[in-house]
């Protein structure tokens, strides 16, 4: 049977921004990031980095985690229902007539089957609750993501050399930062 727990990958995107050359270092070091007279330069975020130090964002996983652990325990109870079904027939068989032994394993096999459904379900569940939690963190780092691209007349594009990451992250983390809007 799966269990529930899974990784649940999260792809915000990329952001680009007009620039000459800039290392992520200069706007890591500096904080600011300096749009060219002209030319296109691609930039990079690294949303992996800013989404857990993004306000809001330690709570909302210790509630998933805490409701994952809520559906796991109902996975592994409806393994353990399984398992004691298929114990205690293994037991019995050799004193079951051919009759009883099909309808035994026709039971086992239902109960299966139904905790397959139910941990496919759950896993399901986990993965909607996941983004439903995240939905307000993911909105707030696209938001301060299309800011810093609207200040310096961005477009999309996606190099790790060009990290505006410590900017977003900055911005996002600032005293403040989780009680005010963009």
């Amino acid at each position: 049977m799966r269990s529930v727990v899974r990784h649940i990958g999260i792809s915000v995107g990329v952001l680009a921004a007009l620039a000459t050359p800039i290392s992520a270092q200069e706007t890591a070091a500096t904080g600011t990031f300096s749009p060219p007279a002209r030319g296109t330069q691609f930039v990079f975020v690294n949303t992996q980095a800013i989404l857990p130090q993004v306000p809001g964002a330690q709570q909302a996983q210790q509630t998933f985690n805490q409701e994952l652990a809520g559906y796991n325990n109902e996975v592994q109870r409806l393994s353990a229902e399984v398992d004691s079904m298929l114990a205690v027939y293994r037991q019995q068989e050799a004193m079951l007539s051919e009759d009883a032994k099909a309808q035994r394993q026709a039971e086992i096999l239902a109960k299966q089957e139904e905790a397959q459904a139910r941990a496919a379900q759950l896993e399901q569940d986990a993965g909607s609750r996941q983004q439903e939690l995240l939905a307000p963190i993911l909105e707030r780092v696209s938001t301060v993501i299309e800011m810093v691209r609207a200040e310096n007349e961005g477009v999309v594009a996606a190099d790790p050399n060009l990290d505006i990451t410590p900017l977003v992250l900055e911005r996002l983390t600032a005293p403040g930062a989780s009680s005010q809007n963009p």
